[in-house]
């Protein structure tokens, strides 16, 4: 059983899911650490997010000056 294809396929998926969960648990701390009361459609977008954007964000959020830096970035994360 865990050696098939099908095992390791699911057992993959849910490590992938909590890679993502973990991720955005610590972005989601460091944002409202930096800008509290966080409005709900900006944290919508936020759990969108795929895990290497989440991890671009967590990298960008260092340089943000104030909340309309991630509204950008949310906006167009690939630049």
């Amino acid at each position: 059983m865990k050696g098939s294809v099908i095992y390791q396929d699911i057992l993959q998926k849910g490590e992938r899911k909590g890679e993502i969960k973990e991720g955005l648990k610590l972005v989601m701390l460091l944002l409202n650490q930096r800008f509290p009361n966080l409005e709900e459609r900006l944290t919508n977008k936020i759990e969108t997010l795929s895990l290497n954007d989440i991890e671009d964000l967590a990298m960008s959020l260092l340089e943000f000056k104030d909340i309309n830096d991630l509204d950008a970035w949310l906006d167009y994360p690939e630049l």
